[in-house]
């Protein structure tokens, strides 16, 4: 009997063990589908808060509520089958910030100076990708002004000339090829990636993205 009642105590405790593996450290969550969006607001003129999902074939909206912020927080439960594009708008006239919603807890920060977002690995790789492009960007803009600088103050040797151009092609070509990259994917990366920045590709680029793969 009281060996019996051991192995119910290990098993009970093997479930709990396995119930707490299913969201990992990147928040990823149970198997229903149960999500979490916990939303805090900091120093913005704003009293609500809307969130809409896109539908899995990306020709319809779907509201999931409105919700009033109650000390600057607010917070969406409910159950989804699969990763969706999400609108999170703030006051309903707002510009939309667009993610990933998972069946996970997402955490949203936003202030005047950025939007932090945390939970979920689907989420986490698409904002790693938006982070590479950022990064990128900046990268360009600095060759660019350094090259204005020098022309305007005479230091453009040729050589200082031809190294600026280079590294702008360069740096160039990797934005391109990554977007190109992201946009081809048909998944909701590639979904959500496309529609914020397939715009950007040149047309050497847009090009290839017609290309039959």
């Amino acid at each position: 009997m009281k060996k019996k009642f051991l192995t119910h105590c290990l098993l009970a405790l093997w479930a709990l063990m396995l119930s707490l593996a299913s969201c990992d450290s990147t928040g990823v969550g149970t198997e229903q589908g149960d999500y979490v969006v916990a939303i805090e607001v900091d120093s913005l003129k704003c009293d609500s808060v809307s969130l809409v999902v896109v539908e899995p074939a990306y020709n319809a909206l779907r509201s999931l509520g409105h919700r009033r912020l109650k000390n600057g927080k607010a917070s969406f439960k409910g159950q989804i089958d699969s990763p969706r594009i999400a609108m999170l708008k703030l006051n309903r006239a707002s510009k939309p910030f667009y993610f990933i919603l998972e069946p996970c807890t997402t955490s949203i920060t936003i202030d005047r100076q950025r939007i932090i977002v945390w939970g979920g690995k689907v989420n986490h790789e698409y904002f790693s990708h938006v982070r590479r492009r950022g990064r990128l960007i900046a990268l360009v803009d600095s060759v660019r002004a350094s090259y204005a600088r020098s022309l305007a103050d005479s230091t453009l040797t040729p050589g200082r000339e031809a190294w600026l151009l280079k590294r702008n092609d360069r740096l160039h070509n990797s934005l391109q090829a990554m977007t190109l990259h992201l946009v081809k994917r048909t998944d909701v990366v590639g979904a959500l990636y496309r529609d914020q920045y397939g715009a950007d590709l040149d047309s050497a680029h847009y090009v290839q993205l017609l290309i039959k793969r």
